[in-house]
C-alpha cells in the first residue's frame, strides 16, 4: 500500500548527454527540476519501447520531446500526447525520461520529490526502481494497468504526491530519471505527468517531537491529539515508498492460510476493576487514521488493538475498506508513537475483521477471551467522535445473528469513531471488538420531499422515516469467538 511509496523522482539539474538540456546557469541548486520542466523525451505508441528504456544507456533519440506537464485531457497540459485515436481503446501506458545533473547531492540532507500522475506510475532513477504509485507490484508489461483510478475525491488527480529522496539515492553529476504512466482502463479520459525535486534542509526532514497523549493522567485536548496524528502522518508519509490504502482494496476479502499461526497472549485469570484493565490493557488499544497528503487536516479516527508484539493488530474490516481513498493509514498508542499501518494480512467482510501489520516492533499486546458469557462485565476502550481513550463499562446482554453471522450485544456505551476499539471482561482480555450501533424510536414520521427539502408529513411518501421519541440502542461488537475463528482457520490454539 506496492502500498505506498510516494513518488520518488530524482529530479535535479538538467543537463546530461542528448537533446533537451537544460543551460547550465538556469539550473537552481536548490531545486534542479521544476514542475513544467522542458526536456522531457516520451513515447506515446500503442507498444511499449523496445529494449531497457528505463536505464541509462539506452537510446531515446527517436523519442519525441516536449515540456511538462505532458499528457492529454487535463487543461494544463502544455505537451500533447497521442492515445491512439479511439477514446474507448486509448493506450494503457505513456513512457517518459529526463536527463539531468546533480553537481553535489550531499550539498542537501535530503531531496523531496513530487510527482504529479494519472492514474498509476512507475519511476526508475538511473535504471534502478526508486518508486511505485498506484501499481499493483509485480513485473510490468506494456498492457499493465494501475491498481485503480483516482478518485477526484480529496483532489487525488490534482495532487502532486511527494516523497524524501536520500542524498545517496543519486550520481554526482549526470542522473536519468526514467517514469512510466499507467491508464485505469483504455477508456480513460485523461493522462499526465508533471515532477519536480527540490533539497530540503535538516530542520524540514526532522521528525515531530513525540509526546505522550496523557500528561499527569490527563488526555491531551482531543483537536491537537489530531493535529498532532495528521503532522506525524504527513512526516511518514513524505518518508514511505510502501503502497498506497487504495491499493489494499484489492487484497480485502483474504483469508489467513490454515497454516497461518498467530502468536496470541494468555489471558489473566486474576480479576481486575475497571481501572485496572484501564492502566494495563490502554496502551495496547489503538486510533486508527486516515492522513491525505492534502494541507488541510481531514479527521478520520477509529479503533483498533495490538494482539502480539511484532505488530500485528485487529480492527473492522470496515475501518479498513473506508480509506480507501486516503493516503496513509497510521496506528497512535497512548504513549504517542505514531507508525504506518503497513499491510492487510487478512480481511473479510461477513466477519467485519481484519488483521493488519504495523510498521516496527515492541508494542504491548493483549489477550483474546475464549468466550463472553451473558450477564458478563465488560469495559470499552474507544474513541467516539474523536472523544479519545473513553472507558465505559456495562454487560454483554445477548448473543444474536446479524446477515447470518454471530454478533455479540452489550450494555457499554460507545458511538462513531468507535469501530475496532476492543472490549475487554473483566480479566482484561478482549472478548469483542466494536462494530456498530442501531437505535430504536417509540414512533416514527414519514417524511417527504418538497421543493428541495424535506417536509414531514405522508404527502408523496419516499420511503424516508425520521425516527422520533428515542428509547434504546443496541449495541453490537464482534466476539472473540468470531475473531478467533478468523485468525485460526483451522488450528486450535492452546493457551
Amino acid at each position: 500500500m506496492n502500498l505506498w511509496r510516494p513518488f520518488l523522482l530524482a529530479p535535479l539539474i538538467i543537463a546530461f548527454a542528448g537533446p533537451g538540456l537544460a543551460e547550465e546557469d538556469s539550473v537552481s541548486p536548490g531545486q534542479p527540476v521544476s514542475r513544467g520542466e522542458a526536456g522531457w523525451r516520451y513515447w506515446d505508441a500503442a507498444e511499449p519501447p523496445e529494449g531497457a528504456w528505463a536505464s541509462v544507456a539506452f537510446d531515446d533519440d527517436g523519442w519525441d520531446q516536449g515540456e511538462a506537464p505532458l499528457g492529454y485531457g487535463e487543461n494544463v497540459i502544455a505537451t500533447e500526447l497521442d492515445f491512439g485515436g479511439d477514446a474507448e481503446d486509448k493506450h494503457p501506458a505513456a513512457y517518459f525520461r529526463l536527463a539531468f545533473e546533480m553537481p553535489d547531492p550531499a550539498a542537501f540532507p535530503g531531496w523531496r520529490a513530487e510527482i504529479r500522475c494519472d492514474d498509476g506510475a512507475v519511476v526508475y532513477l538511473n535504471g534502478e526502481e526508486v518508486y511505485r504509485y498506484n501499481m499493483a507490484e509485480g513485473d510490468l508489461e506494456g498492457a499493465t494497468f494501475s491498481a485503480g483510478k483516482l478518485s477526484s475525491s480529496g483532489n487525488r488527480e490534482s495532487r502532486y504526491h511527494a516523497v524524501v529522496l536520500d542524498p545517496d539515492d543519486f550520481q554526482e553529476g549526470a542522473n536519468l530519471l526514467a517514469v512510466s504512466v499507467h491508464q485505469s482502463d483504455r477508456g480513460s479520459s485523461d493522462l499526465i505527468l508533471d515532477l519536480a525535486v527540490e533539497g530540503l534542509t535538516a530542520e524540514q526532514l526532522e521528525a515531530p517531537e513525540r509526546r505522550p497523549l496523557v500528561v499527569d493522567g490527563i488526555l491531551e485536548d482531543d483537536d491537537r491529539v489530531s493535529n498532532y496524528i495528521d503532522v506525524w502522518g504527513k512526516h511518514i508519509l513524505q518518508r514511505d515508498r510502501s503502497p498506497a490504502p487504495n491499493q489494499w482494496l484489492q487484497q480485502l476479502r483474504r483469508r489467513l492460510s490454515d497454516t497461518a499461526v498467530v502468536d496470541v497472549q494468555s489471558g489473566s485469570r486474576e480479576a481486575l476493576s475497571p481501572e485496572e484493565i484501564y492502566r494495563r490493557c490502554a496502551a495496547s488499544v489503538l486510533i486508527l487514521s486516515g492522513v491525505s497528503e492534502a494541507k488541510e487536516r481531514e479527521a478520520s479516527h477509529a479503533g483498533g488493538f495490538v494482539i502480539s508484539s511484532s505488530g500485528l493488530a485487529v480492527t473492522n474490516h470496515h475501518v479498513i475498506a473506508s480509506y480507501g481513498q486516503q493516503d496513509l493509514i497510521t496506528a497512535t498508542t497512548l504513549d504517542g508513537r505514531v507508525v504506518a499501518v503497513r499491510e492487510i494480512l487478512a480481511s473479510d467482510p461477513a466477519d467485519d475483521v481484519a488483521l493488519i501489520q504495523l510498521d516496527g516492533d515492541g508494542f504491548q499486546p493483549v489477550s483474546l477471551a475464549r468466550e463472553a458469557p451473558v450477564g458478563g462485565d465488560v469495559v470499552a476502550i474507544s474513541h467516539p467522535r474523536e472523544a479519545f481513550y473513553t472507558l465505559t463499562k456495562g454487560h454483554v446482554s445477548r448473543y444474536c445473528q446479524v446477515d447470518d453471522r454471530p454478533r455479540l450485544m452489550i450494555t457499554a456505551e460507545f458511538a462513531m469513531g468507535s469501530s475496532g476499539a476492543p472490549v475487554f471482561d473483566r480479566f482484561g482480555s478482549v472478548v469483542g471488538m466494536v462494530e456498530m450501533t442501531s437505535s430504536v424510536a417509540y414512533n416514527v414520521v414519514p417524511l417527504h420531499e418538497e421543493e428541495g427539502s424535506l417536509r414531514l408529513g405522508s404527502k408523496r411518501g419516499s420511503g424516508l422515516f425520521l425516527p422520533m421519541n428515542h428509547q434504546m440502542t443496541f449495541r453490537y461488537i464482534i466476539p472473540c469467538q468470531s475473531i478467533r475463528s478468523f485468525l485460526f482457520p483451522q488450528l486450535e490454539v492452546e493457551e
